[in-house]
């Protein structure tokens, strides 16, 4: 299974590792059917890693971490401290939790969490 990357252009999930040198007869069953890109012949320091397959964008893997990043702390982070990133982890596992428990066995817990309070 082949990896597809987030453009940071376009914002699809079209991206695809860029293969350089000669393509092998695979390498190049996998360039037609869009799974990867080729780059050419010529390897050098300073190419592209990753190519969109919808617009034609490039990026290395230095962007690549950036843009993740960068999405990681507007949608998930959204301005909160790590403090509060993890109580509302706490929360929503306790939910989790308590969904799968039986009544019963919730009776036992908020007994037991009761007496540790007093």
């Amino acid at each position: 299974m082949l990896r597809k990357y987030i453009c940071p252009s376009c914002t699809e999930n079209a991206g695809v590792d860029i293969v350089y040198g000669e393509p092998n007869l695979e390498l190049a069953k996998q360039a037609k059917l869009g799974e990867i890109a080729l780059g050419g012949c010529v390897i050098e320091s300073n190419q592209s890693d990753y190519r969109c397959m919808s617009c034609g964008f490039e990026w290395d893997k230095t962007r690549q971490f950036e843009e993740a990043k960068q999405r990681w702390l507007k949608d998930d982070v959204r301005g909160r401290s790590w403090v509060e990133m993890m109580d509302d982890k706490d929360k929503a596992d306790d939910e989790k939790v308590k969904s799968l428990m039986t009544p019963e066995y919730l009776a036992m817990w908020g007994k037991v969490k009761k007496e540790s309070n007093d």
